[in-house]
């Protein structure tokens, strides 16, 4: 009897530490900043830079998506420092008309992409796709007055940014 819950106890632990993670453009939402940064580099991303003082200071990534031009920032979890968050920023949706459109081309990007997902309308603005293809994530696309931003969530990542919040 020990010798099985052993056996289950290493199963359930092997199949966890072999979870996939969601992925932005191929790469895992996972792992540190500087590995995953430097995946999306290899994608055609380059840093993006603001002057602070005498400085010029890292902040993000420029590049595209889905043919729009976008900066691209993650979050870290607190402890384990793994990215659990990827947001890009649309800089072409500053007009209404650009916004709207922008909007819409990305949220049948997502439904295309991800052809299982649950929808939440929250808003005429705010979209939440909540997707289950092999791994779990999130995708927030929101339209806000200033621009369209889109949310990327590692399901299991967001779990631990939470748990390590707490503590």
């Amino acid at each position: 009897m020990k010798r099985m819950i052993a056996c289950l106890l290493v199963i359930f632990i092997a199949s966890f530490s072999y979870a996939q993670h969601f992925k932005f453009m191929g790469v895992e939402i996972n792992g540190s900043a500087t590995s995953f940064e430097s995946k999306l580099k290899q994608k055609g991303f380059e840093t993006e830079y603001v002057e602070f003082f005498f400085e010029r200071l890292p902040v993000g990534l420029r590049g595209k998506y889905e043919g729009h031009n976008v900066a691209v920032y993650y979050e870290c979890t607190p402890k384990t420092e793994l990215v659990f968050a990827v947001q890009l920023q649309f800089s072409d949706s500053g007009e209404a008309s650009a916004k709207k459109k922008v909007f819409g081309d990305i949220c049948r990007v997502v439904e295309k992409k991800y052809p299982r997902y649950r929808k939440d309308i929250t808003s005429s603005s705010i979209v939440d796709y909540f997707v289950s293809d092999g791994s779990e994530g999130q995708i927030n696309v929101d339209m806000s007055k200033e621009k369209v931003y889109v949310t990327f969530y590692d399901k299991a990542n967001s779990l631990l940014f939470r748990q390590e919040d707490n503590q």
